[in-house]
């Protein structure tokens, strides 16, 4: 092997029904050798519903052990993206599209290696897809590849911008791509915290004395495998030894604990929503902002629940302040009905550690204890993904009273993330 290619990687192939987290995570703790996997896929059929048993399967701090790529199985692009903004939203930067299944339901629906004898198709779903995100025409894409594959990221970085010859070196490229990479605007003595064109534009005057124009960095950005796109934001005040603690010794001496004492493990959260919450993009024209109208009256509802690792989900919506008492009503239910004791993890909100609630877990001889997560670390924690799932969907409905607000919530929260029993 040359100094030009890159060091081959060992990747588990995905089995549908066998290599789920479990099995990941128990082969890497007794395995080595493999640098990561392919989850099993998601197809696109019902794509409005991210349903429970994805969500689990895919949970980043489940899968600490092992890097995991998700794979979505489908032919139609539109479907394809919704799949993806989702796994995106749970921080993966890269989803891969299964092209290789030779299931014969799946193949003659044109899925999978069903979907190859059409290179139409693929062409069509490409531009749709990645093309479109990079702006640019599905050759290009391909070409790219097959130069990628002849000669690495050199040849890349060494093909000449078409037109006047580029202000910007090869070795200059590559230092900006590990800058923008590695470093935060911030590191660099810049006031704003996020990469733009513009604040690239001055790191590349200030630091080559070389003036580009803005369409000159994007170009420049794509080339580099760069795309504007929305950050996963973590607080300054996180102790990264103390996540690094949780995630390699206080979780699993819970999850020990939990199976000695015959326990159910959850996780909770609360959160609320307002009825002038929005997120999401919409098309117009350029130039024209666009306008939502929404309903004049401000309103908000407030929501607790907590899910386990296999799939339970719990949940209470609450019409008014969550405090301790509202949080000891909702431990109350969690009990109703439990066979085994509840170890329930939640962060070090006051409610969680009042006095009413010592009280109310001392009082349960044993069938309830709480566990705390570290400090401003909200991404070790499961529910933070079902509402904001639920938030999602409600700011795009639209609602027009709370009530409308409550149905919704409702029923988006017990639609998509159906209990099952433990095991």
């Amino acid at each position: 092997m040359t100094a030009d290619h890159q060091a081959p990687r060992l990747i588990l192939a995905p089995l549908k029904g066998f290599t789920d987290v479990i099995f990941r995570d128990t082969f890497a703790q007794h395995f080595d050798g493999f640098d990561s996997a392919l989850a099993p896929f998601i197809t696109t059929v019902a794509s409005d519903r991210f349903t429970e048993r994805h969500v689990r399967d895919l949970l980043p701090h489940q899968n600490a052990r092992m890097p995991i790529e998700p794979q979505i199985l489908g032919n139609s692009a539109d479907d394809f993206s919704f799949l993806a903004r989702h796994l995106f939203d749970m921080g993966y930067p890269d989803v891969n599209w299964n092209l290789g299944c030779p299931f014969r339901p799946v193949t003659k629906k044109r899925r999978g290696s069903g979907l190859l004898p059409f290179p139409g198709l693929v062409d069509e779903f490409l531009d749709k897809t990645v093309a479109a995100a990079y702006g640019v025409n599905v050759r290009s894409v391909f070409r790219w590849l097959a130069d990628f594959a002849n000669g690495g990221q050199n040849a890349l970085l060494s093909k000449p911008i078409p037109g006047r010859p580029p202000k910007v070196s090869a070795e200059e490229m590559r230092w900006l791509a590990q800058a923008v990479k590695d470093h935060t605007p911030l590191q660099f003595k810049f006031v704003f915290g996020l990469w733009t064109l513009s604040l690239i534009a001055a790191l590349i005057e200030r630091e080559f004395g070389k003036k580009l124009s803005l369409a000159s960095v994007s170009r420049i950005m794509k080339l580099l495998g760069f795309s504007a796109q929305k950050p996963l934001y973590q607080a300054w005040q996180q102790d990264a030894t103390l996540v690094r603690a949780w995630e390699a010794k206080v979780y699993p001496a819970i999850r020990a604990e939990a199976k000695a004492a015959g326990a159910t493990i959850y996780f909770a959260d609360e959160s609320g929503i307002r009825s002038d919450y929005h997120t999401g993009t919409t098309w117009a024209p350029v130039g024209e902002t666009p306008v939502v109208e929404v309903t004049g009256r401000r309103f908000s509802l407030n929501m607790i629940s907590a899910v386990s690792p296999q799939g339970e989900f719990r949940f209470m919506l609450h019409d008014g302040t969550v405090n301790a008492e509202v949080f000891r009503e909702f431990l109350k239910r969690l009990l109703i009905g439990a066979t085994r004791p509840v170890f329930l993890i939640v962060d070090g909100h006051p409610i969680h550690k009042a006095k009413l609630i010592k009280t109310f877990v001392e009082a349960q001889s044993g069938r309830l204890k709480l566990f705390y997560l570290p400090p401003y670390s909200p991404q070790l924690n499961p529910d933070e993904q079902v509402w904001a799932h639920v938030k999602r969907k409600v700011a795009r409905q639209l609602v027009q009273s709370k009530d409308e607000m409550k149905r919704l919530t409702d029923h988006l929260a017990s639609a998509s993330y159906r209990p099952r029993p433990p095991p």
